[in-house]
């Protein structure tokens, strides 16, 4: 999944240089499928590091932190 998140920022970036400045006009649909994968990509489903913290603490079987609750 990590993988196709930064497949699909590099493309959409690529896509947006090759397209020059005209393309963050707000009649483009590019600027809305680009903000789009940057918004997508940022999301916590995608932070390996607290992925990982979470599923030690289950593997522990330590209490999860309020934020964890957010992904369940």
């Amino acid at each position: 999944m990590a993988l196709q998140r930064k497949c699909a920022r590099k493309l959409s970036k690529t896509i947006v240089d090759y397209s020059g400045a005209s393309s963050m006009y707000e009649s483009n649909p590019l600027q809305r499928y680009w903000r789009d994968v940057q918004a997508s990509s940022m999301h916590i489903t995608f932070n390996m590091d607290h992925l990982g913290e979470m599923f030690g603490k289950l593997e522990l079987g330590l209490s999860l932190s309020p934020k964890d609750s957010l992904l369940s």
